[in-house]
């Protein structure tokens, strides 16, 4: 009987074996950062993680292994004829040993007890509160808060990196563009066609500055305009040069770039065409929407870029901005959207609760607060959730509908843009997925009639920790944008 068993167990570790992470799928766990782990290409686990590869290597192999080789171990155990009891011994002890390799290799790689899913953009926090920085205006537009920003031109030694941390009273992302800009301690120049501009015309005689050059100047100094957005006044501009108004998220606001004057739009700024930046990172096509219909009568513009990023941009529920109800609440747990899957929350409080009911386990019975203890006790209350097992607060939102909303977003932008005589220009970015690029083309009919422009980027053009442009890829989508402006012009 017991060598009956060992061999049914030696069959169990091979096909284990041979199938690695197949129960992934079986039991749809792709939305946890685990199974991606165990399901990625080692090409793809080194670029995410240069500087743990080997350790990696060791996590993925003991996790996808694991059972299957104390299993094995105890079946030729059995079968070799040893004690029962020598059997459980060892079994037990190989068990163990598992477990822990398993548990100090995943801490090593930041994984975190009781928490199952994570993003670069929300963490857990002890006590949630909203960080200054963002705004929404009477028509529901996410936009920087104009009265933060010119304290900290005012003040600018009182609105520095605070501590030892280098951490910021406000939120970061506006505190990098102070800092990169050299208005607050922290940061400075880089060495780019932006500073060279600037250096170019300090150089020069004032009386000798065009209407853009002047422009140029005063956005060195003051980034952000009155209007709330990372940009030049949308005023009155020197129209020897085609006014291009740019939609988009964090991309177009510069995410990642190695200085903010190295972005996409200031790298166009700086060669010298009329760039209004509306880019907000966060912002949906609802937002786009909005800012063109207010934004575009004022600035009239020669073209409207979309820069359409397939990441998180292709949206399935209306969203209807509101002055009450953000686009996102900016705190100390990240970014969190208000709404989720065609849910809206009011309260920062409710949508963040609404996100960690999705990423940590629920301190709400004894077996949850025991199993959330370690992390692969989390993983394994997340595979009983998953069967039905154990109750959890999973938050299930709307279905989706078989078409995304964005096809007709877009053909709104393209009509709006038709009524004030500007030209309409969709760029699409692709998105990173497990390694690779996410093209247009992959999703059929997304656009509808409109068409789109996508440039030829290569995946070593995204930061790996985020999926947004690096250096290189902002350079390169600004060559990209820079075509495209001057086809436009030349059809003009």
């Amino acid at each position: 009987m017991l060598q009956r068993f060992a061999i049914i167990q030696l069959l169990i570790s091979l096909l284990l074996v041979i199938t690695s992470g197949w129960w992934c799928d079986l039991f749809e766990f792709y939305d946890t950062d685990l199974c991606w782990l165990l399901e990625s290409p080692y090409e793809a686990l080194q670029r995410a993680f240069p500087n743990y590869f080997r350790l990696v290597f060791l996590a993925v192999w003991v996790l996808r292994s694991g059972f299957a080789i104390w299993s094995l171990l105890f079946a030729v155990i059995v079968l070799a004829g040893k004690q029962l009891r020598q059997n459980l011994i060892l079994l037990v002890t190989s068990l163990s040993l598992t477990f822990l390799v398993a548990e100090f290799a995943l801490r090593k790689l930041s994984f975190e007890p009781g928490q199952f899913h994570y993003s670069p953009w929300v963490h857990p926090v002890d006590s949630l509160y909203i960080i200054d920085g963002f705004v929404t205006d009477n028509n529901g537009i996410l936009k920087v808060d104009t009265a933060l920003t010119n304290e900290i031109c005012k003040h600018p030694k009182e609105y520095g990196p605070k501590g030892d941390s280098g951490d910021w009273t406000y939120w970061s992302e506006i505190a990098h563009v102070m800092a990169d800009f050299g208005i607050v301690d922290g940061g400075g120049s880089v060495q780019n066609r932006f500073w060279q501009r600037q250096a170019e015309l300090r150089n020069m005689p004032s009386a000798d500055h065009s209407l853009q050059d002047s422009i140029f100047l005063s956005y060195t100094e003051h980034p952000f305009n009155t209007e709330g957005f990372f940009s030049i006044p949308f005023s009155v501009v020197d129209t020897a040069r085609p006014k291009v108004l740019l939609l988009g998220d964090s991309f177009t606001w510069g995410h990642s770039a190695q200085n903010k004057t190295s972005s996409f739009a200031n790298e166009l700024l700086a060669r010298g065409y009329n760039i209004f930046n509306t880019g907000v990172s966060g912002a949906d096509a609802s937002q786009y929407l909005e800012i063109l219909k207010k934004y575009g009568p004022l600035i009239q513009p020669d073209m409207v870029v979309c820069n359409f990023y397939l990441g998180n941009d292709v949206q399935y529920f209306e969203r209807i901005p509101k002055q009450e109800v953000p686009l996102a609440f900016h705190t100390n747990a990240g970014v969190i959207y208000s709404q989720h899957h065609g849910v809206q929350f009011t309260t920062a409080k409710a949508a963040y609760e609404n996100i960690m009911s999705n990423m940590a386990i629920p301190q709400t019975t004894v077996v949850n607060r025991v199993m959330s203890k370690t992390v692969v006790s989390t993983y394994a209350w997340l595979f009983c959730a998953k069967l039905g097992i154990i109750k959890h607060g999973f938050f299930k939102g709307k279905l989706y509908p078989e078409e995304p909303l964005t096809s007709r977003q877009i053909m709104e932008m393209s009509t709006i843009c038709d009524s004030l005589g500007a030209k309409f220009i969709l760029s699409v970015i692709p998105s990173v997925e497990d390694g690779r690029l996410k093209q247009v083309e992959q999703m059929v009919g997304l656009f509808g009639s409109v068409p789109y422009h996508q440039p030829e980027m290569t995946v070593d053009m995204y930061d790996q920790t985020d999926g947004h442009f690096n250096a290189a890829g902002h350079l390169h989508y600004a060559n990209h944008l820079e075509k495209l402006i001057l086809e436009s012009t030349s059809v003009q």
